[in-house]
């Protein structure tokens, strides 16, 4: 393992803060489901009553998967003006007043988020948006977002 990742993750675990990244997954496809069209056939579930509902994808019940993660997170208000030209706007984008920037180890990933995840931290439900990693050679050392408010918890 990369010693600069060692070192990140130890910093990360003694000084981070504690939030929960709250993660749909889908379940298994409903027998309605058309690969063909990409679309549900609702006369199936009408052949079909005591079969369970899938949601509007196609997707019978999934589970809801909350998974504790140590991340250094702080308003991007904190961040000096030369920092934010050099190295935020270039991977994370434009940053709003109430944005949030979030780095942390590269143990779970932030990538390939649908809308409905969201992280929880301070007591309030956030959207993780351009997340980008940060690598030395090889190997992933850190990941870095901006977080979108979406309101309390």
């Amino acid at each position: 393992m990369n010693k600069y990742k060692v070192l990140f993750d130890k910093k990360v675990d003694k000084y981070g803060q504690t939030a929960i990244l709250h993660k749909f997954i889908n379940g298994i496809r409903c027998p309605c489901y058309d690969e063909d069209t990409g679309y549900c056939d609702p006369q199936w579930h009408r052949d079909h009553p005591e079969a369970p509902e899938c949601n509007d994808e196609g997707y019978l019940q999934g589970i809801n998967e909350q998974i504790i993660l140590k991340a250094f997170i702080f308003p991007a208000n904190d961040l000096n003006k030369s920092t934010v030209d050099e190295v935020v706007l270039a991977s994370l984008g434009q940053l709003s007043k109430d944005d949030y920037i979030y780095v942390g180890k590269s143990d779970v990933s932030i990538f390939n988020l649908k809308d409905t995840d969201y992280l929880e931290y301070d007591n309030k439900r956030w959207r993780i948006k351009n997340p980008d990693n940060y690598k030395i050679g090889d190997d992933d050392i850190s990941f870095v977002a901006k977080l979108e408010l979406l309101g309390d918890v």
